[in-house]
């Protein structure tokens, strides 16, 4: 599991950020070193709400994924934009606070595609394939500078 590789790297978090669902906390425990109580929760980083689909093999259901892609999903699904504008203001609350040097933030992948998006402008994120347990490392800038210098996949032979 990533985490567990990430963790044996003995990195020093400034601040740890995650959903509140469980299994991103236990990851970001993992990962973090810290306890449970240390990590701030933050509910702007749950997955999108699939509402009656929760749990469904969306494989096999296309059409929901259509419909959810051009943003107008079916009842009791959340819409793109609605997680897009809440992971936004997730980021930018961030970056506008005074700088943290190394924050981990866990999440999920609809989520995470929303990060990505909001940290580097890219359009194409809904394509991209993010697995679980996968980690990026993103390079804000310092004291407030909003550009993102880099962005990537960090590899498994780099841990």
């Amino acid at each position: 599991m990533a985490g567990e590789k990430l963790s044996k790297k003995n990195l020093i978090f400034d601040a740890v950020y995650s959903s509140p669902l469980q299994r991103a906390l236990d990851t970001a425990v993992l990962v973090s070193g810290r306890r449970r109580e240390e990590i701030r929760t933050d509910e702007r980083l749950l997955e999108i709400d699939l509402g009656p689909y929760d749990g469904a093999d969306l494989k096999q259901s296309f059409p929901v994924i259509r419909q959810l892609m051009e943003n107008r999903p079916p009842e009791g699904v959340e819409k793109i934009s609605s997680l897009e504008a809440r992971i936004s203001d997730f980021v930018w609350e961030l970056t506008s606070s005074p700088c943290e040097q190394r924050v981990l933030i866990v999440t999920h992948g609809v989520a995470m595609r929303g990060i990505i998006r909001e940290l580097t402008g890219r359009e194409d994120v809904w394509g991209i394939n993010i697995g679980n347990c996968e980690i990026y490392e993103a390079d804000i800038g310092s004291h407030g500078c909003w550009s993102c210098r880099s962005f990537q996949r960090l590899e498994e032979a780099e841990f």
